[in-house]
């Protein structure tokens, strides 16, 4: 996004995922899938399972529940992820909320 230059530092995002199948990683692909034509494209149908996903494309790294999740983000520079409120709120992390141009958020 160029209206971002000089605002966020140029540094890659790692995107921890959790390893096992779950809730959180069905709603944070949905919302993968609804705002990336990239990721619709390589992972179409198949991104409830991150073991499909494939680190060539995008930086991943795997981690175990919500609260290993929580603590990898919190010790890996410029990681984002994704887990439950209560986990967020209980790890002490920063949290946002999305929604897509249509205006319905998740």
């Amino acid at each position: 996004n160029a209206h971002l230059s000089g605002i966020l530092p140029d540094q890659n995002i790692s995107v921890i995922v959790r390893l096992d199948k779950s809730g959180t990683t069905e709603i944070f692909t949905s919302g993968l899938d609804a705002f990336s034509s990239d990721f619709h494209a390589l992972y179409s149908g198949e991104f409830s399972k991150p073991e499909v996903w494939s680190g060539s494309h995008i930086n991943f790294a795997v981690s175990s529940g919500n609260s290993g999740l929580a603590r990898t983000v919190l010790l890996r520079p410029y990681a984002i992820g994704y887990v439950t409120l209560g986990t967020a709120r209980d790890k002490k992390t920063a949290i946002c909320e999305y929604q897509k141009q249509s205006g319905k958020g998740y």
